[in-house]
C-alpha cells in the first residue's frame, strides 16, 4: 500500500518539460524522456507484481487504475 501510494503521487506531482522544436513557437518536444521512460517501466512493473499478490484486495480499484494511466501515458510518450 505504501509503494503504491508513492508511485501514485510521484506522478501526481510530476512536471514534465517541454522544449520548443528547432526554435518553433508551435511544436514542442519533451526534454528528459529516458529517465521518464524508466520510471514508468520501473512503476509498470511494480505495480504489475502487486495485482498479482494476494493481498491485493483491499487496493485493486487503485493500482489497476494506475496502471491504466501509465500505460496510455507509455504509449502516448511512444507515439510523440
Amino acid at each position: 500500500e505504501n509503494t503504491v501510494a508513492k508511485i501514485r503521487n510521484f506522478w501526481d506531482g510530476l512536471y514534465l518539460n517541454m522544449v520548443p522544436f528547432k526554435n518553433s513557437e508551435h511544436c514542442f518536444l519533451l526534454s528528459g524522456i529516458d529517465e521518464l521512460l524508466q520510471y514508468l517501466e520501473d512503476h509498470q512493473a511494480t505495480l504489475q507484481a502487486t495485482m498479482n499478490s494476494r493481498f491485493v484486495a483491499g487496493i485493486a480499484d487503485t493500482v489497476s487504475t494506475l496502471l491504466t494511466r501509465l500505460s496510455a501515458l507509455y504509449e502516448t510518450i511512444e507515439q510523440w
